[in-house]
């Protein structure tokens, strides 16, 4: 792959990663990074990367625009990745530990994608952030464990870290209980309590910024 692939044969390569991004949410993801990097100048940064399904796709937008991607993961999985829930995946079990890493595949993924060397893989918590990066980022995107302590722990580091002017994305937003995890949601409303407003979304990916 390269900085100059299509965004249709991104989306195609990024779908054949492990992850939970439907193909009309990783094109909806390209629309709204796009427009978040046309709205505020700085770098981009993912909390919680998973196998990297999401990760491809910034990489490779933030590379053509001159930008960097800082994705953020524990790869240790979250509560709902862990048996017996659902979204428990066997195939990402270290073999020598016996526990959930992620961190190879997203290694290998980035590799394949030929983005290992141009964009930073930080293995840690979001709540060590604030000590880590400086303020300023045009977009943070938050898709990291979805129980209540993760995902409101992301977003108020997200909320130190974000640019003034800078785009605000949230993943796994559901105003129906019966359709997905409640936190999201919470946090989402707790910021248009905060001064933002929703700019654009697509599906339960909602963009925000800043009154």
């Amino acid at each position: 792959m390269t900085r100059d692939i299509s965004l249709d044969q991104l989306v195609e390569f990024a779908t054949t990663v492990p992850g939970y991004f439907a193909p009309s949410q990783l094109l909806g993801l390209a629309r709204l990074t796009v427009a978040a990097m046309a709205n505020a100048p700085g770098g981009l940064l993912e909390i919680g990367s998973y196998c990297g399904r999401s990760t491809v796709v910034l990489g490779t937008l933030s590379v053509h625009h001159g930008r960097h991607l800082i994705t953020v993961d524990r790869h240790l999985g979250s509560v709902e990745m862990l048996p017996p829930f659902p979204y428990f995946d066997p195939a990402v079990i270290d073999r020598v530990h016996h526990r959930l890493d992620s961190l190879p595949l997203l290694m290998d993924t980035l590799e394949l994608a030929g983005l290992r060397d141009q964009i930073t893989v930080l293995v840690t918590r979001s709540n060590m952030l604030t000590t880590l990066l400086r303020p300023g980022f045009a977009m943070i995107m938050i898709d990291g464990g979805h129980d209540p302590l993760s995902t409101w722990t992301d977003y108020l580091t997200a909320r130190q870290l974000l640019a003034h002017d800078g785009t605000l994305i949230i993943d796994d937003v559901f105003e129906d209980p019966a359709d997905g995890g409640r936190p999201p949601y919470e946090v989402m409303v707790a910021a248009l309590h905060s001064g933002f407003q929703i700019v654009d979304r697509e599906g339960p990916l909602v963009a925000l910024r800043q009154d």
